[in-house]
């Protein structure tokens, strides 16, 4: 039985008559089909084309010393930063899921990220989604994990899952996605709040649940007296 490729339509954006670049040839086996374009909204170096598509360029060292080389010798207008950074603004704004990649050897990657002028930085204040790798296997292993977590089934997994950690940590409705907390949530989540702030009073185990059951609510724990707490058995060191 044949391996599924990983990825489906790739198009690639470059003239018929260039040569391949490294990370195209080792995406080829990978690929159902590949079309090469000379023009893409943005000017990704490639997007995977589906539901969802992800657009995605690759930076080398040769593309980084060159950028930095132009970016050194303009006039800087620091409201023109899209024209500055190889126009990393409009490809991340032209695609719902784009990514950038920068494939360097270590000591350059140290250099990038230690210089806060280098084009790392310069692309990071686009914020564009970035990662820095060593090769492009690398490069080619994050794009076919990205694409995997963006299938539809993968994303409805995760937006049940936080819906679920929302849930059971009361968590406001905006941030999950218009789920709305129960009633019973909202009380367990308040009875292990207050249970945690009673270990941190370093009050005897289990003495808050009993103040809970007889005095029959929180507002009724934080208000009662010492004549409401005398008739509760639970140790003094707790009622204090």
């Amino acid at each position: 039985m044949s391996k599924q490729p990983a990825f489906g339509t790739i198009l690639i954006r470059r003239k018929s008559n260039e040569r391949p670049p490294d990370w195209e040839l080792r995406l080829r086996p990978m690929c159902q089909k590949i079309r090469i374009v000379e023009k893409l909204n943005g000017n990704p170096h490639l997007m995977v084309a589906g539901s969802p598509s992800v657009a995605v360029r690759f930076y080398n060292i040769h593309d980084v010393q060159r950028l930095e080389k132009e970016l050194s010798s303009e006039d800087n207008d620091p409201d023109d930063n899209n024209r500055r950074v190889d126009g990393l603004k409009q490809f991340r704004t032209s695609y719902e899921h784009s990514i950038v990649f920068f494939i360097l050897p270590s000591n350059y990657q140290r250099d990038q990220l230690s210089r806060r002028d280098s084009f790392f930085h310069q692309a990071q204040r686009t914020n564009i989604r970035i990662l820095i790798v060593a090769d492009v296997s690398q490069a080619i292993t994050a794009i076919s994990s990205i694409v995997q977590s963006l299938a539809p089934e993968k994303r409805e997994k995760k937006k049940k899952y936080f819906a679920q950690i929302a849930e059971q940590n009361y968590l406001p409705s905006l941030m999950t996605g218009g789920v709305e907390p129960t009633q019973e949530t909202i009380a367990n989540y308040a009875k292990e709040a207050l249970t945690t702030w009673a270990e941190r009073m370093e009050m005897q185990r289990g003495d808050i649940n009993v103040a809970l059951d007889m005095l029959g609510s929180i507002a009724g724990v934080v208000t009662a007296s010492n004549g409401d707490l005398d008739s509760i058995p639970i140790t003094s060191a707790s009622k204090d």
